[in-house]
């Protein structure tokens, strides 16, 4: 797949999130106007940890590895757009990176995961295959306080990634790195150690089996086509080294994440 890269056209409202508080805009795609939720970085973010690159790294592989994610684009904002701003956040976007910002597909009458929302939208296949791809990308960002879920109707979203992948650039260990990861942070921890004390074993063989199947180098285009728009791409070699090195040792990646399951 290619890297969509779509022109803003309308501000619609700001999205209640976290610090980057997203817009949600109407933008010119292929097949006509669509919604898109867009994130603005500050340039650190761009500067420091490729927050752009995370979130499609991690889309991308969301997708490969059997998980939902809304659609997700480039957006472009031209002068005319930056015009049409209501008073005051033309200024806000001052401070931000504007080169491009990360676009996700707004989805309509979506409610954000709480608990008391546990149904079928999270059958416990997705439950165990979120937990351990979050583990994976080193996602520290999924807690109960900031689910980054979005439930609708028997369908569930994947959202938030700038904070993944939070690698070394060189002496890569991922044992030390998975060493260090919050477990009992994460939103599905409580609920999957309930499961195991009523005598029922999370159940992790469909998420290992397509992350044994995982073809790292679908990563490749769009760190090009990032390449190609500017921006520094060697974090993509470090993600690759990293997520080769698991695949090479998959169980002992598979035993990390079952091991935390009490």
């Amino acid at each position: 797949m290619s890297l969509a890269v779509y022109e803003a056209l309308t501000f619609e409202r700001e999205v209640v999130g976290g610090r980057n508080i997203p817009w949600l805009l109407t933008v010119k795609t292929e097949d006509g106007l669509a919604s898109y939720v867009t994130k603005f970085f500050v340039h650190r973010d761009i500067e420091q940890q490729n927050a752009l690159s995370r979130e499609i790294y991690t889309s991308v592989l969301a997708g490969e590895l059997g998980l939902s994610t809304p659609d997700f684009a480039l957006i472009t904002l031209d002068e005319a757009f930056k015009e049409s701003l209501p008073p005051g956040l033309e200024k806000k976007l001052e401070r931000k990176h504007t080169r491009f910002a990360f676009g996700s597909k707004f989805i309509p009458g979506a409610n954000t995961y709480t608990p008391t929302l546990l149904t079928r939208e999270l059958a416990d296949y997705d439950i165990e295959s979120i937990f351990a791809f979050d583990v994976l990308v080193l996602n520290m960002d999924r807690r109960n306080k900031k689910p980054n879920i979005l439930l609708r109707d028997d369908q569930y979203y994947l959202i938030d990634h700038e904070h993944t992948f939070a690698l070394p650039a060189n002496d890569i260990e991922p044992r030390q790195l998975l060493s260090r990861y919050g477990f009992k942070d994460h939103i599905f921890y409580e609920v999957l150690n309930r499961k195991t004390k009523y005598g029922h074993k999370p159940e992790f063989g469909t998420f290992r089996e397509l992350f044994h199947r995982l073809n790292i180098d679908i990563l490749d285009d769009y760190a090009e086509a990032l390449l190609d728009k500017g921006y520094e791409t060697d974090d993509c070699l470090v993600i690759k080294q990293y997520l080769r090195e698991l695949k090479q040792d998959i169980s002992y990646f598979m035993n990390v994440v079952e091991g935390t399951i009490q």
